[in-house]
Parts: structure tokens; C-alpha cells; sequence
């Protein structure tokens, strides 16, 4: 009996604990806005992926480093994230292929949760980055997305492939 009641307040304790760190008030939804910081750190006058000779390549002949899910980082609060740095910070670094999961986001407790703490409502369901749950972490497709453009305005010569 005792041992049974003190296990289900440590699996308790650790749910808890876990939606804190994931949904608390310390989450930020913001999304970096100011094109000066897309700049990457490889751009040069005449370069195309950071090399004057790859202007000149088919797609096909040119390698491009990839970040498998690239929504997924410790930046952005996610749990059993795949990246330390954010899908900006890896652009700006040179990375230049991008793996997305998009999934479809049922409007669980935790995405409750976190819709509180960041006075959004989205509704029951709703499309976001995410990966294999929203409850884990979750981007939104339009501010990611709009962040992908801006980096390419800024930088012209840039060539990405998503997947």
C-alpha cells in the first residue's frame, strides 16, 4: 500500500515537472524577426552556398549539410529535442538543408497547457511543426516558414532544400 502510494506521487511529481519545464511561463513563441540577424555567417559578394564555384552547379551537384528535424531544438523548449540551436541559428551556421515533420495537432491537455501560458487559442485542431507529438514541442508553420523566406531575401544566392 505505502509503496504504491509513493510511487504514483513520483510518477505524479514527474508529469508535473515535465509540463512545467515544457508549458511554463518561461516559453517563449516568439520567433526571431530582424533580418540583419538571417545574415549568414558564410556570405561572400558572388558566392552561392558559400562557394564562388557552386554559382555554376545543378542542384544535384552540389552537397548541402541537412538538419534532421530541424524544428526540434532546445532553443525551443522541446522535449527530447534533436538540435541544441534553433532551425535559424542552423541557416545562419550554413546548413542548408532542412528535414520538417509537420503533424496535425489534436488540441491535447499539454497543447492546452501551453495555449494558457501563452494566451493563444488554436482552436481544437491545428497544423504545426512538430515531433511525433505537439505535446513534445510544437512550431507554427507560418511564423517557421516566414523566417525560411526572410533568410533567403537576405541572403539571394542561397539555396535550400526541404524535405
Amino acid at each position: 500500500g505505502g509503496l504504491l502510494k509513493s510511487l504514483c506521487c513520483i510518477a505524479i511529481l514527474g508529469v508535473a515537472a515535465a509540463i512545467t519545464y515544457r508549458f511554463g511561463p518561461w516559453y517563449k513563441t516568439s520567433e526571431p524577426d530582424n533580418s540583419t540577424t538571417f545574415t549568414a555567417r558564410n556570405a561572400c559578394d558572388g558566392c552561392c552556398n558559400g562557394l564562388k564555384s557552386n554559382c555554376a552547379k545543378p542542384v544535384n551537384q552540389v552537397t548541402f549539410p541537412m538538419v534532421h528535424n530541424a524544428h526540434s531544438s532546445k532553443a525551443d523548449y522541446f522535449l527530447a529535442y534533436n538540435n541544441n540551436k534553433n532551425l535559424e541559428e542552423a541557416l545562419v551556421a550554413g546548413y542548408r538543408g532542412l528535414m520538417l515533420d509537420s503533424c496535425i495537432c489534436d488540441g491535447s491537455i499539454g497543447e492546452y497547457v501551453q495555449e494558457i501560458f501563452n494566451g493563444e487559442d488554436n482552436g481544437e485542431t491545428y497544423l504545426g511543426f512538430c515531433h511525433k507529438s505537439c505535446d513534445a514541442g510544437v512550431r507554427n508553420p507560418e511564423k517557421l516558414l516566414s523566417n525560411i523566406n526572410t533568410f533567403l531575401e537576405v541572403n539571394k544566392n542561397e539555396v535550400l532544400i526541404l524535405e
